[in-house]
């Protein structure tokens, strides 16, 4: 592992590390930052503690969203069956955690404000989860795009002092 990652790191624990200093160089102080992925770990985790002691805020729960619930799905992104197109064309089949996140630090001069999951500003775009519910009628059966469920940030700078 390079700096700023050390030896003793897993390789994870050192992307996340690395991508959390590479946000930081070189970028202006009024700059705000948004990391976002399939991040392949759950909220409470050392490494997502480590996103949000570095300043971050899961864009996700700061607009009221509820976390994930393993048993009805609901607030989950991930764990629909991936190694078959089987889940894919059952609407039945149910995401079981969430692992997949959009990070945002503000800055010194932007307070960051997250719209509401039901769109409180009217511009068609909520912080939420879209793709959250079975097609009809999909090309080819599939009644999900993908194993995951999407996340959307709506998000805006007021200015701050």
């Amino acid at each position: 592992c390079k700096p700023p990652c050390s030896i003793d790191e897993p390789i994870l624990t050192c992307q996340t590390v690395a991508a959390l200093a590479l946000a930081d160089k070189g970028v202006p102080k009024n700059a705000v930052r948004i990391l976002m992925g399939d991040f392949n770990l759950p909220a409470g985790t050392p490494r997502y503690e480590r996103i949000l002691a570095d300043g971050y805020v899961d864009s996700y729960l700061a607009a009221g969203n509820p976390e994930c619930d393993p048993t009805s799905g609901i607030g989950c992104t991930s764990g629909r069956e991936d190694k078959s197109i089987v889940a894919l064309k059952d609407p039945t089949a149910k995401e079981s955690e969430r692992i997949d996140f959009i990070f945002v630090k503000g800055s010194k001069k932007c307070a960051v404000a997250y719209d509401t999951p039901d769109d409180a500003n009217g511009n068609h775009l909520g912080t939420a989860l879209f793709g959250n519910t079975p097609a009809v009628d999909g090309p080819g059966g599939l009644v999900w795009t993908s194993d995951h469920t999407a996340v959307s940030a709506d998000l805006s700078c007021a200015k701050k002092g």
